[in-house]
This record gives C-alpha cells, structure tokens and sequence, in this order.
C-alpha cells in the first residue's frame, strides 16, 4: 500500500497495514507481518516502516510505531523493525 514489502521464506500467519502519514503530500505507513518459524511457537513480528522526510513528522511516526508495537506485540514476543 506504501510502497513496502516483507519477503519472508516463513508463512505469514497474519499481516496489517496502518497509516503515518503525517501531510497529505508523502504517504507513509506500517507494514506489520506476523511470521510463524518452524518449530517455534511464538510469532515473529516484523514491523516494515516509510518514515516522513522531515524531522518532525518522524517523531510523531516513532510515537505511531511504539504505539502499535505496544498494542499488537506481547513481551515476549521477538520483534524486527526495518525499512527507511
């Protein structure tokens, strides 16, 4: 949806995106995949982020992201967070 992709050689149990885009002229978001190893019994989250070119649309997009991980990943849970 914005641009971002997760390839994964592991079954995606589930996935979500959700928007951080901050103006109306770049579009940005979260891609969250949950991924299910073999033999492992916790999900994998990985969270594939399109930050904002400027500085302060970037703080409020962590605060977005931590929030989402706050909600959606147990603590628990292993957790990779990538993208730009």
């Amino acid at each position: 949806h914005h641009g971002s992709a997760i390839l994964s050689p592991f079954p995606v149990s589930a996935w979500t995106t959700t928007n951080t885009s901050t103006n109306r002229l770049e579009h940005r978001g979260v891609l969250h995949a949950k991924l299910q190893l073999e033999g492992v019994q916790l999900p994998l989250h990985c969270l594939c982020v399109h930050m904002n070119m400027v500085g302060s649309g970037k703080l409020k997009q962590l605060g977005d992201v931590a929030g989402l991980a706050n909600r959606e990943v147990l603590s628990n849970e292993p957790l990779i967070l990538a993208g730009d």
